[in-house]
Order: structure tokens, then sequence, then C-alpha cells
């Protein structure tokens, strides 16, 4: 058997098959010779082929067992033809072929992800940051503060000058009497202690006395000492809660406006960072004067003590 190859101008692909048959007459056996021919015509044969050849001609599109091979080496993708090669890879590279197919995009694939979460950690952090900047404390250091020329109209000695390199103690107490909770009755009871003490014509023990309102009224202010004989007048500041706490409890206002107090004291260098804080008791009124004041004081950082008075 042989093939014989031909083509024609209009690309028509014609595959003869050759099959030469030669019987010998001894032994009946059938041989087959194999002639190839390579110049043809479109429909004719150059050459003769013997009377014992069979020629059998195959349209390109059929299908034949011996050209099996070559089709199954042709994929059909869409329009377009992939040609498998004849050459097979080698190990190495047919390996690394697979690493990179597996591997590569699961790379790029982490590489996203690390970047996303690098850009989330950036926004958290700043976030974080701006709400550190922002945030107001726990207990806030504003002071709502009025000044003896508002409220009084009286000209009164004021006591000699501090040193406020000296200050470094916090006196506080409460007045025993009325309690106000605004400016006007606060006041009004502020007028009324001061009358009392114009007869020995001096103003009132107390640097800062505080009302129920929260409002911080100043009385011998920061720059004079005040008038309790019974305290180092020249190294110590007197707060004094106006109503009696020996029984009830000043409001949370009031122990916030005098915290508050002794803060912006320090900011203004009125008094030195390593003040303490004493709880002042009048034992003329009361053995537990002030108790429901001193119950809440006593637990401030740098309370150190009650003084006992007469």
């Amino acid at each position: 058997m042989s093939f014989l190859y031909t083509a024609n101008n209009d690309s028509t692909v014609r595959t003869y098959f050759i099959i030469s048959l030669q019987c010998s007459a001894p032994r009946s056996e059938l041989k087959f010779s194999n002639v190839y021919r390579k110049e043809a015509e479109t429909a004719n044969l150059k050459s003769t082929i013997t009377s014992s050849s069979v020629i059998i001609s195959i349209e390109a599109n059929e299908r034949t067992p011996l050209l099996a091979d070559q089709n199954k080496k042709r994929k059909s993708y869409g329009n377009k033809q992939y040609v498998r090669p004849n050459k097979e890879p080698s190990s190495s590279t047919s390996r690394k072929n697979m690493i990179c197919n597996y591997e590569e995009p699961w790379f790029h694939n982490f590489r996203l992800v690390a970047f996303c979460l690098a850009v989330i950690s950036s926004i958290l952090i700043a976030i974080y940051l701006l709400i550190i900047q922002t945030r107001l404390p726990t207990i806030g250091f504003s002071l709502d503060l009025v000044s003896r020329d508002i409220w009084s109209k009286l000209s009164m000695p004021l006591g000699s000058l501090l040193n406020h390199s000296n200050v470094v103690n916090i006196m506080i107490g409460h007045t025993g009497g009325k309690s106000c909770s605004n400016p006007d009755s606060c006041t009004q009871i502020l007028k009324e202690m001061q009358n009392k003490v114009n007869v020995i014509k001096s103003e009132m023990p107390y640097n800062f006395l505080i009302g129920g309102d929260g409002i911080t009224y100043e009385v011998r202010g920061w720059d004079y000492e005040s008038g309790y004989a019974s305290v180092p007048q020249n190294s110590t500041l007197v707060i004094g809660l106006i109503g009696s706490y020996t029984n009830t409890a000043p409001s949370a206002l009031q122990l916030q406006s005098a915290y508050s107090l002794i803060k912006e004291s320090i900011r203004r260098k009125k008094l030195q960072r390593q003040y303490q804080i004493y709880g002042i008791r009048n034992l003329t009124i009361s053995e537990t004067d002030g108790e429901a004041l001193f119950r809440h004081t006593a637990k401030w950082p740098r309370f150190d003590t009650l003084l006992h008075i007469k």
C-alpha cells in the first residue's frame, strides 16, 4: 500500500491509495508492493499505474485510520486551531510551567489582600489618633469664675500678698449655712456673709467660694492670704462650698468646680504642682462638721488629712 498526495490550484486535496497486488502460483501468497508517486496533476496522474494496482481516492474531509493520529493532534478552540507540538517538553520545564500557572495568581492575590489590609490599618490608626486628640478628660477643667468686683461693691482690706512659689496647700471646707442653686441666690448669700464680717473691717476668710450652681466666686483671690489664723496663711489657698454638708453631700457640680479651680490655679502658676489637700473641720460647730463633704474629698488623689480648728 502507498500514499499519493496531490493538490490542484483550487486547494482541493485528494489522497490516493495505490494498492499493488502480486500473486505467486506455488505459495498462493499475496504480496503488497508500495508505489509512491510525487508528481500528479489535478484530475489525472502523470505516470502510468500498473494494471494490478487499484487506485482509491479519498476526499480531504474523509476520515481514515491512518490519518487519525494527525487529526488527534489538532484541537479546535472557536475559530482558531491549536496544533500540539510533536516534541514533548521536558519534566523540569513542565514542572516550572505548573508552578507558574498555579502559584503566580495566588501570589498576586496575596499582594492585593496585603495592600488592602495596610490601607485599612492606616485608616484605623488615623481615626484612633484623632479620637485621642479630641477626647475630653473625665473631669473637665473649665472654670466659671466671677470676680469680686462684680458681686461686691464694698472696699475692704484683703490681707497680705501671697508668694506663689510657696503656695503648696489647699484647704477645703463649707460655710455651714444656707445653700444656693443659681447666681442670684448665691450672690445674695455672699453679700449677707460679707455684711457679718464687715463689723471687723475684714473680708471673709476664703480665697474662693463655690455655689450650688457650680460657679466659683472670687473673695480674696489668688493674690492674698486667707483669713484663717489656724492654717499656714503664707502657703495656703482656702476654698469654701456655700451650704452645710455635714449630713448632705454637695452636688457633683460643686465638687467638679472645686477640682477645676485647683487645676486652674496650677495652670496660672498660683499653686505648686506638689500641692496637698486638707479638710477644715470646725469643732466649735460639731465634731462631725462637714462629714458628708470630706467623704468625697478623701477620695481625691492628693487629699492628706483633716485639720481641726476652733
